[in-house]
């Protein structure tokens, strides 16, 4: 019969194999919480890269066409993607992992007219349609928007935002391998295994050695626990069921400007705005009494106040696990302050450029407009010209002739005017012909009368 296995044994097996699925666990949390932190906010990233970029594109092609009146679409398009393609080595906030692609579909096939990260020389490549290739592109030019993960146009699997432009027939994508995105974290996780292997061996020796330390070896987990959560760049803090702060790492004290020992034991009110507390109080009683939440498992953007009571946006991801019978709720928060700066100085701009085209088509309106009274006026007296006299007499003698109705013409000069120019010179002779215009205009005011300088020194009136 197999002897049993010493107590020490048993004991030492047993604590190992918690210390190793707690930690495996614990671990492969924080690994996929980060990465699906770090997914979200890298499709955000490539999303808000491929707006931007649409605007932009938008904006090039209606200042182009504001500039070069009488300029065809393609042809503003052309120059558009000329002054992008010079701006192309850096487009937006793309990292040189990723790249920025523009299509266009052209009867059956794809065509990518602008694209970074190719080898070789650049140049529009061309895809036949239907296609398992460029999936992202498919979608921006079947008119639809997001991220998504695909195949590109070089066959390869990437992360991608997709953006239409609707009005020029165009797709825009901004991308970035998955496999270059994920590589960090699989170098990660293998660190992390490989750490938690080690740091287990080291526990358990030293359990053999001490015999029954088991509480002191659950304190050193403990602290192993606490450094493994205090390395993640995001604030990790949990809560029981009353609201009151159980866990509190050390981002979370960057975060807030409050110590774990000042905030552990305290109510997660403090952490919130006060205009915020019953709404978070209500979320937690109705959740323990349905334990269904809409919040659970979800980012959503909140706000938080530091300990100087200034109140910052941040991201909030919640969770929940029961630990020892009781249940926890853990958030994982991140500040969004820059993001948001950034956000709304993308929106500025945006606000700014079309300020500018406003301006700029009104001042091109108040242009023509101008334009057209001063070729519909005689530059010296301000009456209509010859060229608007004669179109009107062809419409007022039509207008006469289908209707029947006789029509008034009347052609009239200035008797010895050139001795009067001659005598006292062309100012005076201008002066007497303004005179004389708004004399003869002021004597025909119904809608249809017309007083118009015929030449020199003649005047018609219709």
């Amino acid at each position: 019969m197999k002897q049993a296995l010493p107590k020490i044994i048993q004991r030492t097996i047993v604590l190992a194999v918690l210390m190793i699925g707690l930690v495996v666990a614990v671990g492969g949390i924080t690994l996929v919480t980060v990465y699906q932190a770090a997914y979200r906010d890298e499709s955000e990233r490539l999303y808000e890269i491929a707006r931007y970029q649409a605007r932009l594109l938008e904006t090039m092609i209606q200042q182009t066409e504001i500039q070069q009146p009488g300029l065809d679409r393609d042809k503003a398009l052309t120059i558009a993607l000329g002054l992008l393609q010079g701006t192309q080595n850096n487009v937006g906030n793309l990292s040189q992992k990723s790249e920025f692609v523009l299509g266009r579909k052209q009867d059956n096939t794809i065509i990518l007219l602008l694209y970074k990260g190719l080898q070789g020389p650049s140049k529009p490549i061309v895809l036949d349609m239907p296609s398992p290739l460029a999936s992202p592109m498919q979608r921006a030019l079947a008119g639809k928007s997001g991220v998504m993960t695909g195949v590109d146009y070089r066959g390869i699997e990437v992360m991608a935002a997709y953006v239409p432009l609707l009005d020029l027939e165009l797709g825009i994508v901004a991308k970035i391998n998955l496999s270059d995105f994920e590589r960090s974290y699989i170098k990660a996780g293998v660190i992390a295994a490989f750490s938690g292997l080690v740091l287990i061996s080291i526990a358990i020796l030293i359990f053999y050695r001490v015999s029954g330390r088991i509480i002191h070896q659950a304190r050193e987990h403990e602290v192993r626990l606490d450094v493994i959560l205090d390395t993640v760049v995001d604030g990790i803090i949990s809560i029981d069921t009353k609201g009151i702060i159980t866990s509190y790492n050390k981002a979370a004290q960057r975060l807030f400007g409050y110590t774990a020992e000042e905030a552990i034991g305290k109510s997660i009110n403090m952490l919130i705005p006060e205009d915020y507390h019953a709404q978070h109080d209500n979320h937690l009683a109705d959740y323990m009494k349905t334990h269904t939440s809409k919040i659970m498992g979800v980012s959503r953007e909140v706000v938080g106040k530091r300990r100087d009571g200034s109140i910052f946006p941040m991201d909030l991801a919640i969770s929940n696990a029961e630990v020892g019978g009781q249940m926890v709720f853990t958030g994982i928060v991140r500040d969004i302050s820059q993001r948001k700066q950034v956000e709304a100085e993308l929106e500025q701009h945006r606000e700014h450029l079309e300020e500018q085209v406003k301006q700029r088509t009104l001042a091109l309106e108040k242009a023509n407009k101008q334009l057209e009274k001063l070729a519909r006026r005689d530059s010296l007296t301000g009456i209509a010209n010859r060229r608007v006299f004669d179109s009107i007499l062809k419409l007022e003698m039509s207008r006469a002739a289908r209707n029947r109705t006789p029509l008034t013409l009347i052609i009239s000069d200035i008797d010895f005017f050139k001795n009067y120019n001659d005598g006292y010179g062309h100012p005076a002779g201008d002066a007497c012909l303004i005179k004389i215009a708004k004399q003869i205009e002021s004597n025909f005011l119904r809608a249809g009368d017309v007083v118009a300088r015929y030449g020199g020194e003649e005047f018609a009136v219709i």
